[in-house]
């Protein structure tokens, strides 16, 4: 460890002296230097206060900076592990493969974060229908060489994207598809399970069910049905009418005759159809609908039958800027860097005394290797459970827990728990034996520990059960807001060891005959280390089984522990940037941070009300936010979905009696009619005018800054003046001058001067029109 700087270093005989030296450089008028001097008085008693700042500041301590980031509500950060999608091939069948599958660069462990199933190699093929037609994609689209717009170039609604496999995706097992968007990011990454982003499209996803006997015979029925009344229906209509003559009934009985034949030859129509859509549903949906890059994670429903088709809808909603896929992956899951030591994980007991046993499946890859430790939630704590009471099951690759019968199982939501272990990790899950006295530390076993993953359980010979019961301790940062009764702990990182408090300031662990502080999660990581290089994890521990990895993109976000220092340059930072939505630029910057989002433009207006026909007539309490989402339009105005993320994400910050509105632009066509007089040598380059007009008058540019924001364009509000079209013009090569110019707008809330300009609402946008330019030639 550094060594601390001296702060208190100066004496204040010296700090007189540097005063005194520096007096004639900054007031060479001051001559008088003698004690009787009252600047003299003034400068020694500023020394002696310098000199007490600096014993003071001498004395602060990183303990000391810990708890003035503590009433900041801020500590140092613990190492974050690095994260990274892998994607698996070569498998010979599908092949489930659990959470928590150890995957390696070298001797750097990374885990899977779900379980998956890793499907065998095969070929798709990809059908688009959309208002364009019918397009089939046989491409590699896994290799990123073809972009496809899965909805069409529009994204209509009821258009489709059909995924032709060759080979029938397995029933009941976790499956994953990756796609990946061409260049559509958002600038912010929507977070898993992030419930406050509204899609600007809804896509269905659905499957091929493919008829068994008994669908055919159920379908056969109900057709047979439906024709039966309806015949029955119509004979009851031509016998109720007794007013039709016999003419009119034999003729109606003709049609009834065709009417059934057309229904019989329907009907067989409909027994020769092989399946039918059927709804698949997902269990996560990663992209948001394909608003980025990401997984869907689904399970074919166990009664499917040979699927081999999935098709995406777009049942509602239309996109700003339709998306583009230009990479189809298979067999993706998520790895984080790290190895899991040790697991615990809770389980619904049963709701109620006489309710059923509650199925408890283990999907962590350490459930499958390790013997477990079993835990029942009592009033008095957790009791751990003979082997002999329950028992492990495999079945399809899975690991399930039954307890035998006789066994009475807990009631209440998560009171059961099971314990696994590696094998090298479990004779160093007892850190050792209470002394109930204060101050009792133990030695992490394992290094280097990610701190957040560690739980601990302390133990208490119970009398009357004869048994040890267990208590969860939880980790706290410091002491300072423990009770005498609070089961809290510190972890040291730097000295590597688990510390308990005083009994005063939190209690300790009790004195027992055996050990009995133990380890119930373990796990181990590092920080900038993981971020590895893509294409770099190719090593996969899975029963020696021969599967091909990779990691599709670099990992990213390991990080080291944070300092005391770092901390508290963080949270000053934090304080200059507060979190509020007080003023425009607050509401702008929330706006900005909304995860999801494609936006260009933001612009907040204090004081407007669009419902209001005067738009300079202030409303107060009344704030309208102006979005212009990117788009290839010309005039982008933002989609249901955004209005209403933006909503959602701005309520929590909205001031009392304040409505907010979430509005587009109101775009001002202008349109530019000049006549020019131009050099000779210029003649004929009206075109090169009419692009430099309508690239000034834009919402926003197409260059992209270093923030990945596009360049702002026009001014919100801003007047379109002649003077600066006057400007624009002359700075055109060759103009000598300009003969006449007029400005001519289109919208409703924009007006014309006497002057010729023209003036747009507070939310108002320019776009160009389709300038009118005439060249004259000059003569000499």
């Amino acid at each position: 460890m550094l060594p601390l700087p001296n702060l208190d270093d100066r004496t204040f005989e010296q700090l007189v002296q540097e005063a005194r030296q520096l007096i004639p450089t900054i007031f060479a008028e001051w001559t008088d230097e003698n004690t009787h001097d009252p600047g003299m008085t003034l400068l020694e008693m500023l020394a002696w206060h310098v000199e007490m700042q600096q014993y003071q500041l001498n004395r602060i301590s990183d303990s000391h900076d810990r708890k003035f980031l503590r009433l900041l509500g801020e500590m140092p950060r613990d190492v974050q592990p690095a994260s990274t999608s892998v994607s698996i091939s070569k498998s010979p069948y599908p092949m489930y493969i659990p959470y928590g599958t150890l995957l390696w660069v070298r001797d750097l462990p990374f885990e899977t974060i779900r379980p998956f199933t890793a499907l065998p190699d095969f070929q798709q093929r990809i059908t688009l229908r959309s208002n364009n037609g019918v397009q089939l994609i046989e491409e590699d689209m896994a290799s990123g060489r073809t972009v496809i717009y899965p909805f069409g170039e529009t994204a209509t609604r009821g258009a489709s994207v059909t995924l032709t496999l060759e080979k029938a995706l397995p029933p009941s097992l976790p499956l994953s598809l990756w796609m990946e968007l061409d260049g559509q990011e958002p600038l912010h990454r929507i977070p898993a399970r992030y419930r406050q982003f509204t899609p600007s499209g809804q896509i269905e996803w659905s499957y091929w069910h493919t008829f068994t006997a008994e669908d055919r015979r159920g379908k056969s029925e109900t057709l047979e049905g439906e024709q039966g009344q309806e015949l029955a229906d119509e004979q009851g209509n031509n016998q109720g009418n007794e007013l039709t003559n016999r003419q009119e009934l034999v003729s109606q009985q003709e049609q009834a005759s065709q009417k059934q034949q057309v229904s019989e030859s329907q009907q067989e129509q409909d027994m020769a159809a092989i399946g039918e859509w059927r709804l698949l549903p997902l269990e996560r949906d990663e992209t948001y609908s394909l608003h980025q890059s990401g997984p869907i994670l689904f399970s074919i429903p166990k009664d499917a039958v040979q699927v081999k088709e999935i098709k995406a809808t777009l049942i509602d909603g239309y996109y700003n800027d339709p998306p583009r896929i230009r990479r189809l992956i298979w067999n993706e899951v998520f790895a984080r860097q790290g190895q899991t030591l040790c697991i615990s994980v809770c389980f619904d007991g049963k709701t109620s005394a006489d309710g059923e046993e509650p199925l408890i499946v283990l999907e962590h890859g350490l459930f499958l290797q390790s013997e477990l430790t079993v835990q029942f939630e009592t009033e008095a704590g957790w009791i751990d459970q003979p082997t002999s009471d329950y028992m492990v099951n495999f079945t399809d690759e899975l690991v399930s827990l039954q307890f035998q019968e006789g066994v009475q199982l807990p009631v209440g939501a998560l009171s059961i728990r099971v314990i696994a272990s590696s094998s090298s990790f479990a004779n160093k899950r007892l850190l050792g034996t209470g002394t109930g006295i204060s101050g009792q530390q133990y030695m992490l076993p394992v290094q280097p520990l990610l701190a957040d993953t560690l739980q601990l359980q302390v133990g208490n010979w119970h009398a009357e059960r004869q048994e040890m019961v267990w208590q969860d301790w939880e980790r706290v940062f410091d002491f300072d807001e423990s009770y005498e009764d609070s089961l809290h702990y510190v972890i040291d990182q730097e000295a590597g060891v688990i510390r308990f408090s005083d009994s005063v300031y939190g209690a300790v662990p009790p004195r027992t005959v055996q050990p009995n502080i133990r380890i119930i999660n373990y796990r181990i990581g590092t920080g900038a280390a993981g971020n590895v290089m893509a294409d770099t994890i190719h090593e996969l521990d899975y029963f020696n089984i021969p599967l091909q990895v990779t990691n599709l993109f670099p990992a990213y976000g390991g990080t080291e522990a944070e300092t005391v220092q770092d901390a508290l340059e963080r949270a000053k930072g934090a304080m200059m940037q507060p979190k509020c939505a007080v003023t425009v630029a607050d509401i702008e910057q929330r706006v900005w941070e909304i995860p999801g989002l494609r936006l260009v433009r933001v612009k907040a207006i204090s004081g407007f009300n669009p419902k209001w026909q005067q738009a300079s007539k202030v409303a107060a309490g009344h704030i309208a936010i102006v979005v212009v989402p990117y788009s290839k339009e010309a005039e982008p105005h933002p989609s249901e979905g955004v209005i209403r993320t933006i909503k959602t994400h701005l309520e929590p910050y909205r001031l009392l009696t304040t409505t907010m509105h979430i509005i587009a632009p109101a775009y001002i066509k202008v349109t530019i009619r000049a006549i020019l007089v131009v050099h000779p040598r210029y003649e004929g380059r009206e075109e090169e005018v009419r692009q430099m007009l309508s690239e000034w008058l834009q919402p926003y540019n197409s260059t992209i800054n270093s923030n990945r924001q596009l360049e702002q364009g026009w001014s919100f509000g801003k007047s379109v003046h002649k003077s600066d079209v006057f400007n624009q013009l002359h700075q055109v090569a060759g103009v000598q001058y300009i003969q006449d110019l007029w400005l001519i707008s289109e919208g409703s809330q924009a007006y014309t001067d006497e002057g010729g300009d023209i003036h747009i609402p507070p939310n108002g946008l320019v776009v160009s029109g389709v300038h009118d330019i005439e060249f004259i030639v000059a003569t000499y």
